[in-house]
């Protein structure tokens, strides 16, 4: 893969945050709802990530691409049935509840805080929402702008966070892409416990990924810069 500009890298982050805003203004899916954070890192939130956290300062990492099934309504039980999101209707749904916090540790402390995390599928449903309603032309709909994504960075390997990105993905997108990354099937939201125990899990898991990109050839501790500058 060749080395991308930094008016290149944010112009293509750019345009697939375009491309699913378009879709969910479409008004053409029953899932339809607009949440304020599409994929991350996303054309307005690289700063904010390397400001405060010091991700992605050097770029994304190719090395992973982090799948999730769905948006899931996170609002609290007291709100409306909808709230605006930078004027339009939607949901904050990312990087609020305990598991994705747990989620985010992990990954700074196996060293894949740098990598892209998106969605299977790009919209969530009402309480309660669950991975299993999804239908099947939402997942056709939805592997459109994910073979985007992922044609984008190129990653060595997409971890499918849950049997039903697991099932998207190969389904419906991996064989779309004129390249070939490695899927690996990680369940990080199925395992609650104590932090010890939780620990472990998480070693578990990154260890596949790691075991992942060795058998691509790919070093498991350097990153695999996609840079913002040349």
């Amino acid at each position: 893969m060749g080395e991308h500009t930094k008016s290149g890298v944010r112009a293509t982050l750019q345009q697939l945050l375009q491309n699913e805003a378009r879709c969910k203004a479409a008004c053409t899916c029953q899932r339809l709802t607009i949440r304020e954070l599409f994929f991350e890192p996303n054309p307005h939130t690289v700063e904010t990530w390397q400001s405060e956290h010091r991700f992605f300062e050097k770029g994304i990492d190719r090395r992973v691409v982090f799948i999730c099934e769905s948006p899931s309504d996170r609002r609290d039980r007291a709100e409306g049935e909808h709230f605006e999101v930078a004027g339009q209707k939607g949901w904050i749904c990312w990087n609020l509840t305990g598991q994705d916090r747990r989620f985010h540790r992990a990954r700074v402390h196996h060293g894949f805080q740098h990598c892209l995390i998106t969605n299977a599928v790009k919209c969530g449903l009402p309480k309660p929402s669950t991975p299993s309603n999804l239908t099947k032309e939402e997942s056709e709909n939805c592997a459109v702008h994910l073979v985007a994504e992922l044609t984008a960075i190129q990653p060595v390997v997409v971890a499918c966070m849950g049997g039903r990105a697991f099932d998207i993905a190969v389904k419906y997108s991996l064989p779309k892409l004129a390249f070939t990354p490695l899927p690996v099937l990680l369940n990080h939201y199925s395992h609650r416990g104590s932090s010890d125990v939780l620990d472990e899990r998480w070693a578990e898991q990154f260890g596949i990924i790691r075991l992942a990109l060795g058998s691509r050839g790919i070093s498991p501790d350097e990153p695999l810069w996609m840079p913002f500058e040349p």
